[in-house]
């Protein structure tokens, strides 16, 4: 399943598994959480959510939904912005466009996590977080890819 992406990665997505369920969540619209709630407890092995809770009043409703909807050995791929200099995530809702861009990297972003927070919010949800950077990619895959040596992928598994 795969919640939220580039057009270029859904259409990879769809190339490469042909029964991959797609829902693009619209936070402006609330459809995050009715779309979840339809699906059945345990129904997915794997899910993508990118580039959504930063734009989520209630991003923990959402990642409780996502842990419901994983069946046990199951896995996810959790993106995110997360920021390895602050102490606390910094979110604050009502703020001009211009502020989102300035504090959070973007227009329709409400927050920008701290890394702690982050996995914090992931394992109360009931995930186990696991973290791969660059020692277990390799140095030559993050300068090929142009990966920053501080970027985490952040997998979480029940």
């Amino acid at each position: 399943m795969q919640i939220r992406s580039s057009k270029v990665l859904a259409e990879f997505i769809t190339s490469a598994f042909p029964n991959v369920v797609q829902l693009e969540l619209n936070p402006d619209e609330g459809g995050e959480l009715s779309s979840l709630q339809a699906l059945e407890d345990a129904q997915t092995d794997w899910f993508i959510c990118m580039g959504l809770l930063e734009r989520l009043e209630d991003d923990g409703k959402v990642i409780s939904e996502l842990s419901r909807i994983l069946r046990p050995g199951g896995f996810g791929i959790v993106l995110a912005p997360v920021s390895l200099s602050l102490a606390e995530t910094d979110q604050e809702q009502g703020l001009p466009p211009e502020e989102r861009w300035r504090r959070f990297g973007g227009g329709d972003r409400l927050r920008l996590y701290a890394k702690q927070d982050y996995m914090d919010k992931l394992a109360e949800s009931g995930f186990r977080v696991s973290q791969y950077g660059e020692a277990y990619f390799g140095r030559d895959v993050f300068v090929a890819m142009g990966i920053t040596p501080s970027s985490t992928l952040y997998v979480v598994e029940k």
